[in-house]
């Protein structure tokens, strides 16, 4: 009976020859900062030409990602937290910071971006991050 119930719920569409279709309504999942693959594809060109060529990153499909930073309350070695997977995490003492002079400023329209390998209810690994100061 509940199979039949939920089935009942979901809209219908009759198409040409009498065919009954059943459609579910689809959930968006928006990306969000920090989230794998938020904004990766507009930025991804600058990534390459900033840290991946640096040896310091290795850009995969969506690793490098914008996010946004605040002053460290997680005890972060270098000062700052960011979002990583929808969470807060601290940046540690190994992470990359290139020069902010050496990168295009298309990469300060945002908070901060980071290259974090795995993720979800894991730690990710964060290899590389870029403050924008400016975005304080």
């Amino acid at each position: 009976m509940l199979r039949r119930s939920l089935l009942c719920a979901i809209p219908s569409i009759v198409l040409p020859g009498h065919v009954l279709f059943r459609v579910a309504p689809a959930i968006a999942h928006e990306l969000e900062p920090g989230d794998y693959g938020y904004r990766h594809d507009e930025f991804h060109r600058y990534y390459q030409l900033s840290v991946v060529f640096g040896g310091h990153c290795f850009c995969g499909d969506g690793d490098c990602r914008a996010t946004i930073w605040r002053p460290t309350e997680l005890k972060s070695p270098i000062g700052f937290d960011v979002i990583v997977e929808r969470r807060w995490r601290p940046l540690p003492a190994t992470v990359y910071q290139p020069d902010s002079f050496k990168l295009p400023p298309e990469l300060f329209v945002d908070k901060a971006h980071v290259c974090a390998e795995g993720g979800g209810d894991s730690s990710p690994k964060i290899s590389c991050v870029i403050i924008n100061m400016r975005a304080a």
